[in-house]
């Protein structure tokens, strides 16, 4: 499964951010809660266009640990399809509450 023209763990999710990451992440990119900052309902990294990473060799490290073809990536894919690559050209935000990716993600997806 390729991650990297995809996009829909990148659409309606809080992108949390480690310290360290908190400290040479460029402010403007962090919003007041340490964490990278939502633009149209996607992480402000996320290209709609291309469907891409547009700092993919830099992305935090929830997205580096992220495994493609998990439970919660296909569930991802499966609620963002018609947005990202189905019938409507711009992106919209999946049903999963942002404040679930970790809790969701972490023992199903993220590697320990």
């Amino acid at each position: 499964m390729d991650c990297t023209n995809c996009g829909a763990c990148c659409v309606g999710q809080v992108i949390p951010l480690t310290k360290l990451e908190r400290g040479t992440t460029p402010p403007d990119l962090i919003d007041g809660n340490g964490d990278l900052k939502s633009v149209d309902g996607h992480c402000i990294l996320f290209d709609p266009k291309t469907r891409s990473c547009t700092d993919y060799e830099n992305r935090p490290a929830v997205c580096r640990d992220f495994k493609a073809g998990c439970v919660r990536c296909v569930v991802m894919r499966a609620f963002g399809a018609v947005a990202l690559g189905g019938i409507r050209p711009e992106p919209i935000k999946t049903p999963i509450p942002t404040d679930a990716f970790r809790t969701f993600a972490t023992p199903i997806c993220l590697e320990e």
